[in-house]
C-alpha cells in the first residue's frame, strides 16, 4: 500500500470524528491512559513491566487509567491511587481494538501512550507510542495481506499524529526514519535496560544436570532459531552440552513451523522448557555455558544483556541494533551461516580464556543499562508536557 493510499484512508478515518467529544480545557487533573495488554508477552511485557509503575509514581496528580486484556491480573502488583483499570476484550492487530478505542477512549482522556505501536487512530488528544522495531515493514517477506496493510496504517498515523515517539535504539530511530518519513526531531531513542536484582542473584542449584547451550525468546522465523538448531547438529557430536530453548514454543502469531521438525531429528539433546517464570529463567542463565542469539532483526534484544548480567558469556548477530547494543562484549557470528555459528560455540565452549574474557567485558558492559534510567528519561519527555 502506497503513502497516498495510506494518507487517504488516514484522512477519511478522522472526518467520522465527532470533534466535540475531544477533551477541553479545564482545571480537572489530567488524564492519562496506558494501554498495557501486552503485560504478559515477552520483549515488550519487559518494557511495560519496568517503566509503567516509574511513570505513574513519578505523576501523583494525574489520573492514569491502564488498558488490559483478560489475562491481566489486577492485584499482582501494588498499584497507587490515581490508578483505574479499562477492559479490552478484543486483540492487539486487529480492527474490533480500533473499535474498542473509540467506545471507550475517544473524547475521555488527554493523553495516551501506546507502549507499542497499535496506537488508537482516532484519538485526538496528545498522542505519544515506543516503538520497538518496525520488523512489519523491514523484513516484509514474514507480514503480508492484512497484518502488512495495518502496520503500515498504524505507523502513518503515528508519524503525523505522535506528540513524541520513543524508541528503544538508535537503530530503530533510524528505521523508522527510513520506512516512515518521521521527522528526526519527534523520536527520542532511549535503550531498554536490566533490573538491579539481576546484577547480585544468590546462588542457585542447577535447573538442569547436564551443562547446555542456551538460547532464550520465542520462534518467529525472524529470530533464526532455525540457524541454530542447524549448527548444533554440526557439533553435536563434538560437546557434551544440549541445546535449551527458552521461551514459547507455540502460540505466537508468525511462529516458525519449521522449528519442531528441525529440533524432532535432535529431541535427545534439545530440550524446549516452554514460558517459565522470571525466577527460573535467571537459574537458565545463572548456568549456561553460552547464551546464543542468532537473531537477523531486533529493535534492541535483550537476552544477551540478562546473560551478560549474570556472568555468561554471549555468541550474538551481526544484524540490527544488536551490534549497537552489545558493541564489543560479545563474540560475533553471521546469522545467515550456521557453520559461522558452530565454529564460535566450540571457540567458546573450548576456549577457557575466551569464555573469561567474554564474561569480563560483559560484566562492565551491561552496568550501562538500567530499567530506572529508562524511566527517568521517559518521565522526562512527559514532564515537558504535562507540566
Amino acid at each position: 500500500m502506497d503513502l497516498f493510499k495510506v494518507n487517504f484512508i488516514h484522512n477519511s478515518l478522522i472526518a467520522t470524528v465527532n470533534f466535540s467529544d475531544l477533551p477541553k480545557e479545564s482545571k480537572q487533573k489530567k488524564k492519562f491512559v496506558i494501554d498495557i495488554r501486552m503485560w504478559r508477552h515477552s520483549g515488550i511485557g519487559t518494557y511495560i513491566k519496568s517503566t509503567v509503575l516509574r511513570v505513574i509514581n513519578a505523576f501523583p496528580n494525574v489520573e492514569f487509567t491502564l488498558i488490559i486484556g483478560i489475562d491481566f491480573d489486577e492485584k499482582e502488583l501494588n498499584w497507587p491511587n490515581n490508578v483505574s483499570f479499562l477492559l479490552f476484550s478484543s486483540s492487539i492487530y486487529t480492527i474490533r481494538e480500533q473499535i474498542e478505542f473509540i467506545k471507550k477512549v475517544n473524547g475521555r482522556y488527554d493523553y495516551f501512550w501506546s507502549p507499542h505501536y497499535n496506537i488508537p487512530i482516532f484519538f485526538m488528544g496528545k498522542l505519544f507510542a515506543t516503538v520497538h522495531d518496525v520488523f512489519h515493514l523491514a523484513i516484509p517477506q514474514y507480514n503480508k495481506g492484512l497484518k502488512k496493510i495495518y502496520a503500515r496504517i498504524l505507523f502513518t498515523v503515528l508519524r503525523f499524529r505522535a506528540k513524541k515517539i520513543f524508541t528503544v535504539s538508535e537503530f530503530t530511530k533510524q528505521e523508522l526514519i527510513k520506512y516512515i518519513g518521521v521527522k528526526p526531531k519527534k523520536i527520542i531513542a532511549i535503550s531498554n535496560g536490566i533490573e538491579e536484582e539481576w546484577f547480585a542473584l544468590p546462588q542457585s542449584e542447577r535447573v538442569l544436570e547436564k551443562p547446555y547451550v542456551l538460547y532464550v525468546g520465542n520462534v518467529k522465523p525472524h529470530k533464526n532459531l532455525i540457524s541454530l538448531i542447524q549448527a548444533f547438529k554440526l557439533i553435536k557430536d563434538e560437546i557434551k552440552q544440549d541445546l535449551v530453548i527458552v521461551g514459547k514454543k507455540e502460540g505466537f502469531i508468525t511462529g516458525d513451523k519449521f522449528i519442531g521438525k528441525a529440533a524432532e531429528e535432535l529431541s535427545d539433546r534439545i530440550v524446549f522448557t516452554g514460558y517459565v517464570s522470571d525466577e527460573l529463567l535467571k537459574r537458565y542463565y545463572k548456568h549456561a555455558d553460552v547464551l546464543v542469539f542468532p537473531s537477523i532483526y531486533e529493535g534492541f534484544g535483550l537476552p544477551p544483556l540478562e546473560a551478560m548480567a549474570v556472568n555468561c558469556p554471549t555468541i550474538v548477530s551481526n544484524k540490527a541494533s544488536i551490534p549497537e547494543v552489545c558493541e564489543d562484549a560479545s563474540l560475533y557470528i553471521d546469522p545467515h551461516n550456521p557453520m559461522d555459528i558452530a565454529e564460535k560455540i566450540l571457540l567458546v565452549l573450548k576456549n577457557e580464556e575466551i569464555k573469561k574474557d567474554l564474561i569480563g567485558r560483559g560484566k562492565a558492559h551491561v552496568k550501562k543499562f538500567k530499567w530506572r534510567n529508562t524511566s527517568e528519561q521517559i518521565i522526562q519527555e512527559f514532564k515537558e508536557v504535562l507540566k
